[in-house]
């Protein structure tokens, strides 16, 4: 789906951080990065609907891993010039971003998600 001259695929078999970061590389691509509140309204259009389910959608990984203590990045290497958090960003245990209804927050990334 193209939105602002950036392609993007939703795959909704689920995979681990690290391996939906390898999968996208392999297509010569990179895990979604968001730059605007418009744009991670648009991410969030790729969320399961509740509905379809009875439980709240599990969230999509994204390209922001944080590679320090409080120093994060993005794949595609643009800079990190936005945040939407909407959990606790303080757990040191969990170093990959996931979007979610309410928002950024961190996740284990060896959990496995779909993701844009």
């Amino acid at each position: 789906v193209e939105y602002n001259s950036y392609c993007y695929l939703y795959v909704g078999g689920a995979r681990t951080w690290i391996s939906a970061d390898d999968y996208c590389q392999r297509l010569g691509a990179q895990l979604a990065s968001t730059h605007s509140s418009a744009v991670d309204v648009f991410l969030q259009s790729f969320l399961v609907p509740p509905a379809l389910f009875g439980l709240s959608s599990p969230g999509v990984w994204l390209g922001l891993v944080r590679t320090e203590k409080d120093t994060w990045k993005w794949t595609d290497l643009t800079p990190v010039d936005y945040t939407s958090w909407g959990g606790s960003v303080a757990d040191a245990e969990r170093q990959c971003l996931k979007l979610d209804s309410v928002g950024w927050s961190l996740f284990d990334c060896a959990l496995p998600l779909p993701f844009v």
